[in-house]
């Protein structure tokens, strides 16, 4: 199975402290909606083309299966709870998790 990225690094020798292993969370989620802000509207279809989908494959591949999905887990909810993390052509907040970009 492939490693993530950060275990090549030498990052993931030992435990990492855990004050380090939250700041890569939030920051990877950070990430995550920084590209989702970056979009580009379609008029054909309510969803627009976005470099989140470019976010989530970096923070999969840097972090690994489990830090990932708590890093994009926080992202849904930051976003959930009314946080400017989605794409702007949308409602926002939780509405937008439930309509058709989400």
């Amino acid at each position: 199975m492939a490693k993530p990225f950060a275990e090549f690094l030498g990052a993931n020798q030992g435990v990492l402290r855990p004050a380090a292993q939250v700041a890569r969370v939030v920051g990877a989620s950070l990430v995550v909606a920084c590209c989702a802000r970056v979009s580009l509207p379609l008029p054909f279809t309510p969803v627009p083309l976005t470099l989140a989908n470019f976010g989530v494959l970096l923070v999969g591949l840097m972090l690994g299966a489990r830090s990932g999905f708590v890093a994009l887990t926080l992202y849904l909810i930051e976003g959930g709870i009314g946080l400017p993390v989605f794409s702007p052509t949308g409602p926002g907040g939780f509405a937008q998790l439930i309509g058709p970009t989400g």
